[in-house]
């Protein structure tokens, strides 16, 4: 058990790993409700010496299936989890541990406000029953993060806490640090893009500590490097809300159509965009929503960037949209209504 607890720990210390915002190849150690949040390929390696010991730990990401190992010693446990987006504000997910420890875990990441994420673990190790909640705040930029994890020991009545902050003042450039009354570590990770690595040095009860890890991923991190320049693809298909949701904290940002401005902006910012592929597939909007989104484009174009607009089929709407592109171009079966 508290090998176990000191993995949760190197884990949280060493990457962004809080129960309320680990994602990808890390979450089977910490929540397995995070695999669903960004679903991809992805392998992570922590290796940690701790005084006398040292141990190594190996992440696995395959889409929403997360699997991870702990080895320190003869010793050796394993655990596979997966997950599953409920809402795209709700995310769900469960493992089995097994090898020298055995038992289950359960989890569930909420995050109502871009800023704001929440999470809860339950976790059963060996018949003992540890609890776990954390939150994690963006306070007003995506540079910065703040969390605090609780672990909560039911068998032994006993608890403890993790406070941790993450600065990022250059892209994929992160300094890190974290700890509780008990123990403390700093370090830095550098994103490379699909692959990165990190390192961290502190204290562990007056006992010095040392880890560093490394991360190989098919998704693109941000990062320092710039790519080369190139067209984004955007396809625009069905309707888009404006409301998709309400309640406390719930925003309306996060509907589809808000979503698809905020990908526009992105891109606009983004240097290495060359410029957008828009492809039009019987896409219905009322005429206000085609006027918002044709003027979101006509900014993405005074960044010095290219609009090509492809279509089977052009109405009105979407010929007013596509009057800001530098072409336009019609399927040779396609078709255009003008009234």
């Amino acid at each position: 058990m508290l090998g176990y607890v000191l993995l949760l720990n190197m884990v949280t210390l060493l990457f962004d790993g809080s129960v309320a915002t680990v994602q990808r190849s890390f979450s089977p150690f910490v929540n397995p409700a995070g695999i669903a949040i960004s679903p991809g390929l992805e392998f992570s390696y922590l290796g940690s010496v701790h005084g006398d010991d040292t141990s190594h730990t190996i992440g696995l990401s395959l889409g929403t299936i997360g699997f991870g190992t702990f080895i320190t010693g003869d010793s050796k446990n394993y655990i596979l989890t997966g997950g599953a987006p409920i809402k795209d504000w709700l995310y769900l997910g469960s493992g089995y541990r097994f090898g020298e420890t055995k038992g289950y875990t359960i989890g569930a990441t909420i995050k109502p406000h871009r800023f704001l994420s929440l999470g809860f673990v339950g976790d059963n190790v060996d018949d003992r029953f540890l609890l776990k909640s954390g939150i994690g705040i963006r306070p007003g930029t995506d540079r910065i993060t703040l969390t605090f994890d609780l672990n909560y020991d039911i068998e032994n009545d006993s608890s403890d806490y993790l406070a941790g902050l993450r600065i990022e003042p250059f892209d994929g450039i992160f300094i890190e640090g974290g700890g509780n009354k008990d123990e403390w570590k700093a370090g830095i990770s550098v994103s490379f893009g699909k692959f990165g690595v990190g390192g961290k040095y502190g204290k562990i009860d007056e006992t010095e500590s040392y880890d560093a890890g490394i991360v190989l991923s098919n998704e693109r991190y941000p990062t320092f490097m710039k790519p080369k320049p190139s067209f984004a693809e955007l396809g625009m298909r069905g309707s888009y809300p404006e409301f998709e949701r309400s309640g406390f904290l719930f925003e309306k940002i996060d509907a589809p159509f808000y979503r698809l401005l905020s990908r526009i902006e992105e891109l606009s910012k983004n240097d290495a965009c060359k410029g957008v592929v828009l492809e039009l597939k019987r896409t219905k909007m009322r005429m206000s929503q085609w006027e918002e989104m044709r003027n979101a484009l006509l900014d993405f174009k005074t960044k010095g960037k290219k609009i090509y607009v492809y279509s089977t089929y052009y109405g009105l709407g979407s010929l007013y949209l596509s009057s800001v592109a530098d072409s336009i171009f019609l399927h040779p079966s396609g078709e255009v209504w003008i009234p």
